[in-house]
């Protein structure tokens, strides 16, 4: 590794700053000032005369809830532009979703700065959950951008995907070999739980490793969605009619609720006092559990739907009605009652914080006993994020679940301008995960070749290119320039399929097949050499679309 590189993991709940200096070890770097220093709250405030309070600030001048703001990554998701705050003198104040952004990453990085004077920002990597698509990526990758630090949209990780990395780097810094299998990434944080299925080929004499991510999901609804309901159960403890700011009971209940979420981590039972409350409040390890339960549930199951979408990236993989009818236990350990066969998850790793909660590690022991993991060279599961954003070296090996990059098609013909479209927008999913239950085959991204008129002579070109809009050349294993080019028929019915194994087919008057083994992470807009395996032409006569193996 040539330059330093830093981290962001920017969280609904949590912000963390990562370095790794050349020829040295990913680390941490603290940004907090509070007991707890690794990190600082992703809230911000707003004082009575307007003034903005950032990150640990906002604690310390223990500004009322209702003049906080928080989980604006969730905002950010949602395309929000603005969020509201009340003062005490009955304003409200909208304040720009960007600005909030801007200003929590600038404070870590100035942070940072402070810690490690050399600092130094000649790559810059952030973290996302997994299921942000281009437009997401793009507006945080700006954000950035505006506060000083150059980041281009293909340098923003997918957050499971770098908590994986995390653990694979601190086993090779411990002596330890790369695991052989599959390995499934929890990472329950604040304001989503994403998951990923990693398989890593051991580095040989010849070869660095290997890591494929054959699939990778996200769903709101975590540690936010957790404080709601169990701040509903302190207010019915709470006699309202005794306290100073009643308005605030609501806002206070979300608070005292993170409180007795962590106690419980370790305690059976927790009593909590805020001094906004008339009255303690109180709540059992049982009752947190009885909260969780439905959450849980959904937690698990999407755990399991993204290893059987993982099934769907393999060549040769089973059919999509084999795969829907597959057990959880079938899923865990690769024994199936079918005669296809398929590997198991040797390896479940936890990041994030709600994977404290006892109830998680507990459900996920069911299925996959003794395969539970956690980075224990990091002392908090908030860290391996941040961590595994800078661990480049492991990183440049690693092989994505879905395009980095856009596909686009170029009509021509003689006489006429040349047109172009885009096909496929880098990090649009192939599929999503309900798709594995109700569709029968042929899973993945399709759109229709529309020649500009309905005439014929018009041929189409298939090109991919960065989102930072440099072109990636396409070669074959001599690398040879492969030209994806097929004629098109004048009245319609030409089709280009990405398959979610990575198959290709461009439909026209021929069809032409082509199989990309493995997408490659891009980083910072470069372009890289995309290897095709080239599977030939024929004339098309078969009237389904359909090709997956």
């Amino acid at each position: 590794m040539s330059k330093a590189v830093l981290g962001i993991d920017f969280g609904t709940s949590t912000t963390l700053v990562s370095y790794r200096k050349p020829g040295q070890r990913p680390a941490i770097i603290p940004i907090g000032k509070g007991e707890v220093n690794t990190w600082i709250p992703s809230v911000v405030g707003i004082t009575d005369d307007g003034k903005m309070l950032i990150g640990d600030e906002v604690f310390a001048e223990n500004l009322p809830e209702t003049q906080l703001i928080r989980s604006v990554k969730t905002n950010l998701f949602n395309g929000d532009t603005y969020k509201e705050v009340t003062l005490p003198n009955g304003n409200t104040v909208g304040v720009p979703i960007e600005y909030i952004v801007k200003a929590l990453i600038g404070k870590a990085i100035e942070r940072a700065k402070e810690n490690e004077p050399d600092l130094q920002l000649d790559e810059v990597l952030l973290g996302c959950p997994a299921n942000w698509k281009g437009p997401e990526r793009k507006r945080l990758a700006e954000i950035a951008t505006e506060v000083g630090v150059s980041v281009q949209v293909d340098s923003i990780i997918d957050e499971p995907i770098a908590a994986g990395v995390s653990w694979l780097q601190s086993l090779i810094e411990s002596g330890q070999e790369l695991p052989d299998g599959r390995t499934l990434v929890f990472d329950y944080g604040g304001g989503t739980l994403d998951i990923a299925v990693l398989e890593v080929q051991r580095p040989t004499a010849e070869q660095e490793p290997e890591i494929t991510v054959l699939a990778a999901n996200a769903q709101h609804g975590a540690g936010d969605k957790l404080d709601s309901l169990i701040a509903k159960e302190i207010e019915g403890q709470i006699n309202k009619s005794k306290m100073e700011r009643p308005e605030e009971l609501e806002p206070l209940a979300r608070r005292v609720a993170n409180d007795l979420k962590h106690e419980l981590t370790s305690k059976s039972s927790s009593t909590v006092a805020h001094k906004g409350l008339p009255s303690s409040v109180s709540l059992t390890r049982e009752k947190l559990n009885e909260l969780f339960e439905p959450q849980l549930n959904k937690a698990i199951n999407l755990a399991f739907n993204t290893i059987k979408a993982s099934l769907l990236s393999v060549q040769n993989a089973p059919t999509a009605r084999s795969i829907r009818g597959m057990t959880n236990e079938e899923l865990s350990t690769g024994k199936t009652t079918t005669r296809f066969t398929t590997k198991g998850i040797d390896y479940v790793v936890l990041a994030g914080g709600m994977s404290r909660i006892p109830a998680v590690r507990e459900r996920l022991e069911r299925w996959f006993e003794g395969k539970i993991q956690s980075d224990a060279a990091l002392k908090y599961l908030e860290e391996p994020v941040a961590k595994g954003l800078v661990s480049t070296d492991l990183a440049s090996g690693l092989n994505v679940h879905r395009p980095g990059f856009d596909f686009y098609v170029e009509y021509e013909k003689k006489d006429e301008p040349l047109r172009r479209e885009v096909l496929y927008e880098a990090f649009t999913p192939l599929y999503f995960s309900s798709d594995v239950h109700t569709l029968a085959f042929g899973h993945g991204h399709r759109v229709d070749l529309n020649a500009p008129t309905k005439r014929s002579g018009w041929t189409a070109t298939i090109t991919c290119w960065t989102p930072a809009g440099e072109q990636i050349q396409m070669v074959d294993r001599d690398n040879e320039r492969v030209q994806v080019q097929v004629p098109l028929k004048a009245l319609g019915g030409n089709v280009f399929k990405i398959y979610a194994n990575g198959n290709i087919l461009i439909r026209g008057k021929k069809q032409e097949k082509i199989r990309i083994h493995r997408w490659p992470q891009l980083y910072g807009g470069k372009a890289v050499v995309l290897k095709v395996e080239r599977k030939g032409w024929k004339k098309w006569d078969d009237p389904d679309i359909f090709w997956v193996g």
